[in-house]
């Protein structure tokens, strides 16, 4: 004997309150939407990381050379000012030596151990003293309050950016300094340095 066939789902009435709410997904867009999801797999990740860098390569110039690169003036980390030129020339310093590790890193078979721990423990003191030089000791920033005073109104709230990125204490301070233009509201930021 066959098993019965499904029952038909019950009509339901679609909801015409001018007060309902319709949830989205957190990546909402078009077909250009890049849906992959943050908690995947580390190598799948990486997979997709690799192919949307080859995929978008061309509008790597424009990072450096945007259309309008100081419309937020001193705010805009491409403006050219002593304090970000210093954060460009550290993290290009920081960049050359972390390649030159991760290059060196087979070639420490061939050393003795003791040589080879030597060496990567040069490299890490290096390595920490430059990250030093650009994040500087702090680890909460507070925007400035010229750009955003603090105001009665907003007491009861409190705007926080964690910057999980390592940026540097400069960068950070004009990312909150901008953040505060941009919503009105004193920000409080975290640096996150590990």
């Amino acid at each position: 004997m066959a098993p019965p066939p499904p029952a038909a789902p019950a009509a339901t009435t679609p909801t015409t309150s001018a007060t309902a709410t319709r949830f989205f997904g957190s990546q909402i867009g078009g077909q250009f939407a890049v849906n992959y999801g943050y908690t995947d797999m580390p190598w799948k990740l990486m997979a997709y990381d690799v192919f949307y860098f080859f995929k978008f390569f061309w509008a790597i110039p424009y990072i450096l050379w945007p259309l309008t690169p100081a419309d937020s003036d001193e705010l805009s980390e491409l403006s050219p000012t002593w304090a970000n030129l210093w954060c460009i020339a550290v993290h290009v310093v920081l960049c050359v030596v972390q390649l030159a590790g991760i290059v060196a890193l087979p070639l420490l078979v061939l050393l003795p151990v003791w040589t080879a721990a030597v060496l990567v423990a040069c490299f890490l003191l290096l390595n920490k003293a430059l990250c030093l030089l650009l994040n500087g000791s702090g680890v909460e920033y507070h925007s400035e309050a010229k750009y955003a005073p603090a105001l009665p109104e907003h007491a009861h709230e409190q705007w926080i950016f964690i910057n999980g990125v390592a940026a540097g204490s400069h960068w950070m301070q004009s990312n909150l300094n901008r953040l505060a233009v941009t919503f009105k509201r004193p920000i409080l930021g975290v640096h996150n340095k590990t």
